[in-house]
């Protein structure tokens, strides 16, 4: 997953956040563990994600 420089860790976690949940909303087999990893990106991110979706 790539970012410019001046990218926060915050926006970048809620970035791979913003693109897991759209991947496993459609891919039902990798639902539970990429929701899992969602929630935890989430909480790194402190759930004030500002990223368009």
């Amino acid at each position: 997953f790539a970012t410019t420089k001046n990218t926060t860790e915050k926006e970048t976690f809620c970035r791979a956040g913003t693109v897991l949940r759209h991947i496993y909303r459609y891919h039902k087999c990798f639902n539970k563990p990429l929701s899992g990893l969602h929630r935890n990106l989430s909480s790194m991110a402190n759930m004030t994600c500002s990223v368009n979706e």
